[in-house]
């Protein structure tokens, strides 16, 4: 290094040495991350110094990336709020880009982009609403200048308040969005649809029809932020997410359109809020008018999630049940309650753990079968996890695994309500010394304190007695018991105090165990070509069981 050199170097170390540190508030949210881009430095050192513009009252930091002794980007500061960042990156000493970042939220850069000394790009980025606004402008001719716009680009921002843009995580997935065929309507504002009479075609590929509009006229514009918003959650997820994120996206690009509509011919909705295709029909979504009139945001956007995944191929059942984990992972219910706010995280932790998660030969699991025998009972549908976990214990009897298996049948059945059949299966299990297996016989025998358990002891071991001849083989005997399986009279003495609300719900949850095993019977007698018992079985037990279990 020359002489000069060493002048330079040491005025430097001087200045550095004698000025304060530099504190810096930088801006860190989504408006800052678009426009920033990144500097590849030479290697060796980067040197730093302060100055001031008194003229302005700002403080400034000047950066030679090169060892040249001249600044080739500055940063400049009211107080500790960065208002002004200047970059030379051609490196002829003179400045050509220049970004102001005003106290509204508003950035503005403008650029030398022939480096001819004149600026003749704009970039200015506008928060509205839910949405950051990007707008770029050209400069045509020189006296005098005429801008025109040649791109408005519109960026979702995070939904939880005061963390808009902050999460890398977000970022991320909005890119995401942007460079997948199929997604990209959904990383842009709501677009109003096309009008042909009986239905609305959106921008995002489904097809609305008029009578739900007549309902709810933003259900259009919900379904895209459902899309959005739920696409975002499954980008996050580990890679079974953004398995479903490309499932979603040929849907959505996919003929015939898939549809969203709330009359479904012949259709008696009773109990039930949505109803969903699976392949290879047609993929269509159809909502009960009655649910959609009263049915809050949240609580809508997770059911339209949920009957999102059936078009997808997705079976409650027999396959892993993603409509569920996916809907609750990414759109928890509402917590009224502190015992409901205690819960949500845990229900949330659980469904994204499924959700997120592949599971090597579906519902036959035994991984998967014991997170989801978790998760069912914790959002009230344990009987969505009742056939596959008895298909499970029937092919593996008598395996090592038999016994975890049945007590997740047991973990699946400990809700409240289930309590009765979950303590007929655990009299057979007996005894337990695990800590695990203790904890979950406690829970029950805790429900099983309730006033109406008891009476309901009779028709749950006779539940409990169908799964053993079901899993030995023994159809027919199975059959019978599920048959006399009766519950006690709303007469008894025991009962009589007890809210009938309360032996509804005990005695829905019964049919629904009773329902899956019935069905598996019925698979039976059909799988062995047993034509006379089947069309019997589902004329006297299941249709009337179905029915019951819907309200019907």
């Amino acid at each position: 290094m020359g002489i000069r050199g060493w002048i330079v170097f040491l005025s430097l170390m001087t200045l550095l040495a004698s000025a304060r540190p530099l504190s810096e508030k930088r801006p860190t949210d989504l408006l800052t991350q678009l426009l920033e881009k990144s500097t590849v430095y030479n290697q060796g050192q980067i040197f730093t110094w302060r100055s001031e513009r008194k003229a302005t009252g700002l403080w400034c930091r000047n950066t030679d990336t090169k060892g040249d002794g001249k600044p080739h980007s500055i940063d400049c500061f009211s107080k500790n709020r960065l208002v002004l960042r200047e970059r030379d990156r051609n490196g002829d000493g003179k400045m050509d880009e220049f970004t102001s970042y005003g106290t509204d939220e508003k950035i503005v850069r403008q650029i030398d982009s022939h480096f001819d000394g004149n600026l003749d790009v704009e970039e200015t980025l506008v928060r509205e609403g839910p949405y950051i606004v990007r707008t770029t402008r050209r400069a045509k001719g020189k006296k005098p200048v005429i801008w025109a716009v040649v791109s408005v680009e519109h960026y979702p921002l995070a939904q939880e308040e005061g963390k808009a843009g902050h999460d890398g995580a977000e970022e991320e997935a909005l890119k995401a969005m942007q460079a997948t065929e199929g997604l990209r309507p959904l990383a842009k504002p709501f677009e109003a649809p096309s009008d042909d009479g009986k239905n609305v075609t959106t921008k995002f590929g489904f097809q609305v029809a008029k009578d739900c509009l007549d309902t709810d006229a933003k259900l259009a514009e919900r379904l895209h932020e459902t899309l959005a918003e739920g696409v975002k959650c499954l980008i996050k997820l580990d890679d079974e997410g953004k398995n479903h994120v490309s499932k979603i996206a040929s849907l959505l690009l996919g003929q015939p359109s898939p549809r969203l509509m709330c009359t479904l011919e012949g259709q008696k909705w009773g109990r039930r809020e949505a109803l969903s295709s699976l392949p290879p029909e047609p993929p269509w979504i159809a909502v009960n008018p009655t649910f959609l009139a009263a049915a809050t945001p949240q609580t809508m956007k997770q059911t339209l999630f949920h009957e999102l995944f059936h078009p997808l191929g997705y079976a409650h059942q027999s396959d892993v049940d993603y409509p569920y984990a996916c809907s609750f992972c990414c759109f928890p219910s509402e917590a009224k309650t502190d015992a409901e706010k205690k819960k949500q995280p845990l229900i949330t932790d659980l469904a994204c753990k499924i959700c997120g998660a592949h599971f090597e030969g579906g519902v036959d699991n035994l991984d998967y079968l014991k997170k989801m025998a978790a998760f069912l009972p914790k959002i009230l549908k344990a009987h969505h996890g009742t056939r596959p976990l008895l298909q499970y214990l029937k092919k593996h009897k008598g395996e090592p695994e038999e016994r975890e298996a049945e007590f997740a049948l047991v973990r699946s059945l400990s809700g409240v309500f289930e309590a009765p059949v979950a303590s007929a299966l655990l009299n057979r299990l007996e005894p337990v010394t695990d800590k695990g297996e203790m904890a979950l016989l406690n829970l029950v025998r805790f429900y099983d304190k309730k006033p109406w358990a008891p009476q309901y002891a009779s028709a749950s071991k006779r539940l409990v007695s169908a799964v053993d001849a079901w899993t030995e083989g023994n159809d027919d005997e199975a059959a019978r018991l599920i048959r006399e399986s009766s519950y006690p009279s709303r007469n008894d003495p025991q009962l009589k105090d007890i809210d009938p609300g309360i032996l509804d719900a005990v005695e829905t949850s019964l049919n629904r165990t009773r329902l899956a095993v019935a069905e598996l019977i019925y698979d039976s007698y059909g799988t062995q070509g047993a034509k006379v018992k089947e069309e019997r079985f589902q004329t006297e037990v299941l249709e009337p069981l179905a029915r019951r279990v819907s309200g019907l």
